[in-house]
């Protein structure tokens, strides 16, 4: 009985090793993004991903690759559900003239990711919704594509 017990826990520790490596991987990945909270790092005061990537039919993806091929730009994209395609809303975002590190008064966007805005400093709501409906416009303007929030607003 011992030994059979000793043999299973082995197994569940060479299981959980597994597991303390994949969270220490994730974390250096979310930390490298500035979505850890860490000492003196502005680029933690944030949400994190600030947009969702909008998912578009074929033919909505057709008609962006067209408006980025003609500025001499390749969208990337990723397999969703059914026939659809999943964009990437940094891209988009980037591409919209809010690059890494952009910043608007009190508010901007992370060095290290463009989809966080960031508190630079005391900055109320009225200001994060004020660069988040900036960015939202922009995004719609130059590439017909509609961003919407990750976060959920409460008392708005």
């Amino acid at each position: 009985m011992h030994a059979l017990f000793l043999r299973r826990l082995h197994r569940v520790k060479r299981r959980v090793r597994p597991l303390r490596v994949a969270r220490h991987a994730v974390r250096q990945i979310r930390a490298g993004k500035g979505m850890l909270i860490t000492a003196g790092d502005e680029d933690c005061r944030s949400v994190g991903s600030f947009f969702k990537n909008p998912v578009l039919s074929q033919r909505a993806y057709d008609d962006l690759v067209q408006r980025a091929e003609a500025k001499g730009l390749r969208i990337p994209s990723y397999p969703a559900a059914g026939s659809m395609l999943k964009i990437s809303a940094a891209w988009l975002v980037e591409h919209s003239g809010f690059g890494k590190g952009y910043n608007s008064g009190r508010v901007g966007l992370s060095r290290k990711h463009a989809l966080a805005i960031v508190n630079l400093g005391e900055a109320t709501a009225a200001d994060i919704v004020g660069l988040k409906d900036q960015i939202q416009e922009r995004v719609k303007d130059i590439w017909d594509i509609a961003l919407h929030p990750e976060p959920v607003f409460v008392g708005f």
